[in-house]
């Protein structure tokens, strides 16, 4: 194999490797915050913090999942007049 290939290859199995390492991160982010969301009802800042950090850890994976919660946390975030969380929403649906 040339020198320069093998060089290409090597360096596309790297990226391939740190993506993949990051998608799996963010698969576990993903369930951890769904476990918290579980058992955390209230309907809150809180809450809706929570729901745009899901909506970022899936929107790579999962945009139109992304996508839902996403929407989701707006109506949230104009139902309590929370205009921060509303704006991440908007950001979320703009990345999904």
């Amino acid at each position: 194999m040339k020198k320069g290939l093998k060089k290409m290859a090597y360096v596309a199995v790297t990226l391939l490797l740190i993506f993949g390492a990051k998608a799996w991160g963010q698969q576990r982010m993903a369930d951890s915050l769904l476990l918290v969301l579980e058992k955390y009802r209230r309907e809150d800042t809180v809450r809706v913090n929570r729901m745009n950090d899901l909506a970022y850890a899936v929107y790579m994976n999962n945009s139109a999942m992304a996508e839902e919660y996403a929407r989701e946390v707006g109506s949230l975030s104009d139902k309590l007049g929370y205009p921060k969380g509303k704006a991440r929403s908007l950001w979320l649906q703009g990345l999904a």
